[in-house]
């Protein structure tokens, strides 16, 4: 059980979990899971974590269809933008979830 599956349980939240078997050959896994759940691909979104260059880190959730890059990730959060986060830096949140595991529970504390 991931994470964020922990989360929404101890939240009592209402929730599906959809699996697939991964294809080690498919280099995007949000539009595997829409071709092999079936599903529309506005529904996936995917994730970018970004470390800003005050230390604080950004999420970026867009469609998976669609693109996300650093320096439109700094302006929208009007910051330039350091590094790409890792997952190792993304644990320090309130919910300690790592990046790829859900678009919920990422918010710091104090935000």
């Amino acid at each position: 059980m991931t994470p964020a599956i922990r989360l929404l349980k101890q939240a009592g939240i209402t929730h599906r979990v959809h699996q697939y078997t991964h294809d080690s050959a498919q280099i995007s896994y949000g539009l595997e899971a829409v071709q092999k759940l079936d599903i529309e691909a506005e529904r996936v979104l995917k994730t970018l974590v970004v470390k800003l260059d005050s230390g604080a880190l950004a999420v970026g959730l867009v469609p998976v269809r669609s693109m996300l890059g650093l320096k439109a990730m700094a302006k929208a959060v009007g910051l330039s933008v350091g590094t790409q986060s890792s997952s190792r830096a993304a644990v320090p949140t309130q919910d300690g979830l790592r990046t790829g595991e859900a678009c919920f529970g990422f918010a710091q504390s104090g935000a």
